[in-house]
């Protein structure tokens, strides 16, 4: 009974020593939607037809172009910020600093916004100006 005990605690050490951040997925699915549909979406030199489902690195900061011929490109941005995991990660490391090791892995961070909508602008589509009126007179 006293070696079970033993060889649990040493697993229980030894996922708690090294953080849990270093368990989780090191990818994430993002997907990209938007107007007019069928538009070429590049992320990370990749081509996509949108709409679409990109599976991308936790821990890279990514950007997309959005392209249709008769329309402007558009680029959109996704950052990654500290998941959960990562949060109790940093956690842990405060009280005992081996926990800390897993905010090192792409686990311990997230890409919190999953859903990117484009529109796309007409290449030929003119701007409107408004003429502002003053009505203090």
């Amino acid at each position: 009974m006293k070696k079970i005990s033993v060889i649990i605690f040493s697993i229980y050490l030894s996922i708690y020593i090294t953080g849990c951040s270093i368990f989780a997925d090191r990818t994430q699915q993002i997907m990209i939607n938007g107007n007019p549909v069928g538009a070429t979406v590049i992320v990370d030199g990749k081509n996509y037809v949108a709409p679409c489902a990109v599976t991308i690195d936790r821990d890279k900061n990514i950007t997309m172009v959005v392209m249709k011929d008769g329309y402007l490109p558009q680029t959109m941005e996704s950052n990654w910020e500290l998941s959960t995991t990562g949060l109790l990660d940093l956690a842990g490391g405060w009280l005992l600093l081996l926990p800390g090791i897993g905010l090192f892995f792409p686990g311990a961070k997230i890409h919190k916004q999953t859903n990117h909508y484009y529109v796309l602008q007409k290449e030929n589509a003119k701007t409107v100006k408004t003429d502002t009126v003053d009505t203090d007179k």
